[in-house]
């Protein structure tokens, strides 16, 4: 099954492949609505693994502990910035899964168990990169230099640190060209 905000595209995109979904209220994550959804459908589902994708999610998995049977709660990181709340990442799931080893790193250093830490790094399917055909907008040309930013364009990335540099650049580099792809918030 899959919870999420009711009216997300997540739901309905589950709705549509035919998937059960447990429709949340959008905020706060712990909203008392969504904790009685979702314990009713632990309940009917005793031993569900619960996958907690966001640090929102992972806080309503550890109250959720309390109300129904959960079989075990799973948690991915995919950022390595540092914990606010170490406690919570410490003792709210049964396994972590980390995406780097940077990432393995930052929640070893808040003080989760070595052994309840998995990593399984993010990937990208080079050949299809390779295949994709530049635009006229971004053909090379020889010469000029060219930076390109590959990332989710959302605030904790640092694209505005990165555009504040950049002017640095482009000042003692003349004709350098930024090239920012990626998709978000930020666009």
């Amino acid at each position: 099954a899959v919870a999420a905000p009711a009216a997300s595209p997540l739901v309905g995109q589950a709705a549509e492949l035919g998937l059960a979904t447990v429709a949340l209220v959008p905020r706060p994550a712990w909203h008392p609505l969504s904790l009685l959804r979702l314990a009713r459908w632990l309940r009917a589902h005793p031993g569900a693994l619960v996958h907690a994708h966001t640090s929102p999610a992972l806080t309503l998995a550890a109250a959720l502990r309390r109300l129904a049977p959960v079989g075990a709660v799973v948690h991915p990181r995919r950022v390595a910035f540092p914990l606010r709340r170490g406690r919570k990442y410490r003792t709210a799931a049964d396994r972590y899964v980390a995406i780097s080893g940077a990432v393995a790193g930052a929640l070893l250093a808040a003080g989760l168990e070595e052994a309840r830490l998995g990593v399984i790094p993010s990937a990208v399917d080079l050949e299809a990169v390779d295949a994709a055909a530049p635009t006229a907008e971004l053909a090379r040309e020889p010469g000029r230099p060219t930076v390109g930013c590959v990332a989710a364009l959302a605030p904790e990335k640092g694209h505005a640190t990165l555009r504040a540099a950049w002017a640095e650049v482009s000042r003692s580099l003349a004709g350098a060209r930024l090239v920012l792809l990626g998709d978000g918030p930020e666009r």
